[in-house]
């Protein structure tokens, strides 16, 4: 299990994502806790070198941690109709965004938020339905700021 977690370190590290070290411990182990059974026998079958096993029938995907943010969102800005809605839609909103949850995205929109992402230079669009109230959260493409709006304020 230790392999696995620095392997989980220095996977997280080649995409950009740091903590201070007062938190690297704590989110490496909330990764951990992200994972599958069958990504950690996938884990300890390469880090072993061992041929991949077929994953269980009864393996469950699990949410990222809510700390994990997949990019650098930069400052955060909310507008004052957003911030009308309560930090627990604008805050969810956010939340939502960092962890690239893009579920109620078109797939094309969501091809294009994974792109930018990974290749950085495009902004990162994404938006949330609360009730009757649509919410977008908006990352620069140079990743220096974040806006949480509403879509008539844009």
């Amino acid at each position: 299990m230790n392999g696995v977690l620095v392997y989980i370190r220095s996977l997280m590290r080649a995409n950009g994502i740091y903590f201070p070290p007062s938190l690297e411990a704590e989110m490496t182990v909330e990764v951990l806790r992200s994972l599958t059974e069958d990504d950690l026998n996938v884990l300890e079958a390469m880090l072993n070198g061992q041929p991949l096993p077929e994953p269980s029938a009864r393996a469950e995907a699990k949410s990222p941690p809510p700390a994990f943010s997949a990019f650098e969102i930069g400052r955060v800005y909310v507008t004052p109709g957003a911030l009308a809605l309560g930090p627990e839609v604008y805050l969810d909103a956010l939340e939502r965004h960092r962890r690239c949850d893009w579920s109620e995205m078109t797939a094309e929109d969501a091809y294009l938020n994974r792109k930018a992402v990974e290749r950085g230079g495009s902004r990162v669009f994404s938006a949330y339905q609360y009730g009757q109230q649509r919410v977008w959260v908006i990352t620069e493409a140079d990743r220096s700021s974040t806006t949480i709006l509403l879509p008539e304020e844009y």
